[in-house]
């Protein structure tokens, strides 16, 4: 008979690391394709999670949690196996934004009411175990906005 081990699998931190490859794939699609048809994402991430690279005046106006929309103008989209980085216009302002796949807390495409929620405690890892990012240039597009039941 087996020994029972005393640390448990770890199924929900499984899930959710699933679920952020779904986030990947329709992120890879804009940058292969373009937004098809009328899909677009609103992807909310916690605003100082480790990696989260944001521009000072961003990080004032959203201290703990920050939505963006990729729809019309967005620019410069990279997505690579830690996260994603887009410059985005705010107030027509362009900044560029780099948010790991930790960090996500949310992603909707309203155009086909499909939604996910990540589990923060699942994600969150101290700041000395934060993926490197590179804080590519580029600047222009967005929309910032909490999310809104329509």
């Amino acid at each position: 008979m087996a020994e029972k081990r005393a640390s448990s699998i770890e199924y929900q931190r499984w899930v959710q690391e699933a679920l952020v490859q779904v986030v990947r794939r329709a992120l890879d699609l804009v940058v292969e394709q373009g937004l098809p048809g009328e899909h677009h994402y609103y992807v909310t991430f916690a605003s100082t999670s480790p990696g989260v690279m944001l521009a000072k005046a961003l990080l004032e106006r959203y201290p703990e949690e920050m939505t963006v929309v990729l729809q019309h103008d967005y620019r410069d989209l990279d997505v690579d196996d830690r996260g994603f980085a887009v410059t985005l216009r705010f107030a027509g302002v362009p900044y560029r934004l780099v948010v790991p796949y930790t960090a996500i807390r949310a992603f909707y495409d309203p155009s086909v009411q499909f939604g996910l929620r990540f589990d923060a405690e699942l994600f969150d890892i101290p700041p000395e175990k934060a993926p490197e990012l590179p804080h590519p240039g580029g600047e222009n597009v967005v929309s910032f906005d909490r999310f809104k039941r329509r």
